[in-house]
């Protein structure tokens, strides 16, 4: 019997080459080829906004019909696509996105998601009665609206019970002065052991915590809007919430007092286009929700008061502030007195106020003793102001050197 055996023997001894492909300064593909080999081009390459036109090499167009002797590198060259028309996506009154298209090309729709909203789709007009269909040919520029439906979500107990600090040892014998002498003590208190901070060093920490529904949520409680929010959904975009100053930046800068402006008990988390809604607006009367004038601004039933505590307490952190910057009316001590007593001091307020107290050092008196506020202010109002001229009138024929008025407990004047 005769064995044969083949053995396969590799007859190509060409040498080895490759071919790189590099589109936009990225790796795009790696070939190998034999030398004498054709080059078989790779699908051409994409770039957003640009059409690929060829390959080349040592500037000039790769030639795919010269074979293959050397190692090469081809970039991809493109050019810039020329567009017809413009379809701008908004959110709003603020562009989401857009696209650019060749005539008679179709849009596509675009992704959008809030929080606690149901998306509905794109419409042409503000109004949201007439959809978009994406099966139309552009023939001209286009402004889309996203329409939005609110989805009704399990909210957290805002009222959850809550035990607050003892805070008899912060004040001592402060809570038995009265009027000047009650404000100037209470100055030298609250700044005493605070740490407060210009707003551009002050962090996102604080309010996570102090803003918080109750002691278990996870979600901040926005002022002015009433609406919880995770409390992580932080920063500038639309459906976030941010930072509010209820007194605003600017008339703290316009008084000298840029240090204040990360003074935690004056920022509130609220909506970002809540917050810019407001913007530096003077506080002003209304009822209901929240109301957002030309010039000026209602807090709403459920916040005036958290906004008059607020006031208060910058007002006794920095005396430059006048009531005049505050309030559009004439007559803000009044305004101010008013929400002060018809939206009493809240649970979130009390709980808000121990979480400041621990990160800032300080707290706000109006919170934790509510009867400083006529103590203080009750001779601004323009009653008191009406009594105190009538009483004043009535006594000139007397060489008094002082006379206290007392109209009750709580009001006293000197004249």
């Amino acid at each position: 019997m005769t064995t044969i055996i083949l053995v396969a023997c590799d007859s190509d001894k060409r040498q080895t080459y490759t071919v790189t492909y590099k589109s936009d300064n990225s790796l795009y593909e790696t070939q190998i080829y034999k030398e004498g080999d054709y080059v078989k081009l790779p699908q051409n390459p994409e770039l957003e906004g640009f059409e690929f036109e060829y390959w080349f090499i040592d500037d000039k167009r790769f030639d795919i019909s010269q074979s293959v002797t050397k190692n090469l590198e081809l970039i991809a060259k493109f050019k810039e696509k020329k567009y017809d028309y413009t379809v701008s996506f908004y959110d709003g009154k603020k562009l989401y996105k857009s696209q650019k298209l060749k005539a008679n090309a179709f849009a596509k729709s675009e992704t959008i998601t809030k929080e606690n909203h149901s998306f509905k789709g794109w419409y042409t007009n503000t109004g949201l009665t007439e959809i978009y269909n994406f099966s139309t040919p552009i023939t001209k520029n286009i402004n889309l609206y996203a329409k939005w439906e609110k989805v009704i979500e399990q909210l957290d107990d805002l009222n959850a019970p809550y035990t607050p600090q003892n805070n008899d040892n912060y004040y001592g014998d402060i809570k038995t002065k009265i009027g000047n002498d009650l404000r100037s003590s209470l100055n030298s208190r609250l700044y005493q052991g605070s740490t407060i901070k210009t707003y551009s060093s002050s962090k996102w920490d604080t309010l996570q915590k102090a803003d918080l529904v109750n002691e278990t949520s996870n979600k901040v409680w926005l002022i002015y809007s009433s609406e919880q929010r995770s409390v992580n959904n932080n920063g500038g975009g639309s459906g976030q919430w941010n930072k509010e100053h209820v007194i605003a930046q600017k008339w703290m800068k316009d008084i000298g007092a840029v240090g204040n402006t990360g003074d935690q008990h004056n920022l509130r988390a609220a909506d970002v286009d809540t917050n810019s809604d407001r913007g530096n607006k003077r506080f002003t009367e209304g009822s209901g929700t929240f109301i957002n004038n030309s010039n000026s601004y209602y807090p709403g039933d459920e916040h005036k008061g958290d906004v008059a505590r607020i006031i208060m307490y910058m007002m006794v952190m920095l005396p430059k502030l006048t009531i005049n910057q505050i309030f559009e009316p004439s007559n803000g001590y009044d305004i101010l007195l008013k929400w002060h007593k018809e939206d009493p001091v809240s649970t979130f307020e009390l709980r808000r106020n121990d979480k400041i107290y621990e990160d800032q050092g300080n707290r706000n008196p109006f919170i934790d003793y509510p009867e400083f506020a006529e103590s203080i202010w009750a001779k601004e109002t323009t009653k008191a102001s009406s009594i105190f001229n009538f009483y004043q009138s009535k006594l000139t024929q007397f060489n008094f050197i002082e006379t206290t008025i007392i109209l009750d407990s709580k009001k006293r004047f000197n004249l």
